[in-house]
């Protein structure tokens, strides 16, 4: 579900924001909850702006207790997701790209690097 034509603030392309999103919950192999409460949606020119926020509760190994210690902070912002739609049918939608106002990159990060260890 994410577009060809992904891009945002990290400058992240469609590969490097999924491998992101799965480096993120790989350490949540017991459970992982996203609760998503939509604040405005926006209609754009071809798209649709949805402004929300979220609360990440979840469980695995040693670094998921961390992860989510570390990522509090940044809930309290909002999340943008841009979604565009190419046809008629449900699966047509295309994530763009994702907006936030804090949320900085770690230095040496390279997302899907299985080298790459959290800073402790």
């Amino acid at each position: 579900m994410i577009s060809e034509l992904y891009d945002d603030q990290w400058d992240f392309n469609r590969n490097d924001v999924s491998l992101a999103l799965r480096d993120f919950g790989r350490h949540f192999y017991i459970s992982l909850s996203i609760d998503w409460k939509t604040m405005s949606a926006k209609k754009m020119e071809r798209s649709y702006a949805i402004k929300g926020a979220m609360k990440v509760k979840g469980s695995g190994s040693p670094a998921a207790d961390y992860i989510i210690k570390e990522a509090r902070p940044y809930l309290i912002d909002s999340f943008t997701f841009i979604w565009s739609r190419s046809g008629i049918m449900p699966w047509s939608w295309k994530l763009e790209k994702i907006k936030h106002p804090s949320i900085k990159v770690p230095p040496g990060y390279v997302p899907g690097d299985q080298s790459y260890s959290l800073k402790w």
